[in-house]
């Protein structure tokens, strides 16, 4: 989904997520940076519309797509991740799939800070859990929600 680069659009992200659902495609996916740098085969403009929002949009728009996050940094409050996943559940009606981590992108990692680097496995644990019970359903949620983690 084009949402950060220079293609970053919304409409385009919606239309794509149209198209999709429309070819029979089952999902759509978004990364999550904190700061977005792109790759050299991905330009140089550091455009970066925030992909929970745009996992709203597609979500509202499409009956059947799968929406999900192909990893979303722990990096949040993990209360406030629940509640913006629980939120696009409902929107979504139950068609989300969460993918979190702990963010591999050097970017990343000076804005979280040192305290943060080196208490990363505790928070992206605490995260998991507070997420299952935000859904209040610890075992549906962890059982269908994809974990990954990368190394900083």
């Amino acid at each position: 989904m084009p949402h950060f680069g220079q293609h970053a659009s919304v409409e385009k992200c919606l239309e794509g997520a149209i198209k999709a659902e429309a070819y029979g495609f089952d999902s759509v996916w978004v990364r999550d940076h904190l700061v977005f740098k792109p790759y050299d085969m991905e330009g140089a403009d550091n455009t970066h519309i925030e992909g929970l929002l745009v996992l709203s949009a597609v979500a509202a728009v499409t009956k059947k797509l799968t929406v999900g996050t192909a990893m979303t940094i722990c990096h949040r409050n993990p209360i406030h991740l629940a509640q913006c996943f629980a939120a696009l559940s409902r929107i979504a009606n139950g068609r989300v799939i969460m993918g979190m981590g702990l963010g591999g992108f050097p970017t990343n990692s000076p804005l979280r800070g040192s305290r943060l680097r080196r208490r990363s496995e505790r928070t992206y644990q605490e995260s998991m859990q507070t997420c299952a019970a935000g859904f209040g359903r610890e075992k549906e949620f962890l059982t269908k929600t994809i974990i990954t983690t990368s190394r900083m």
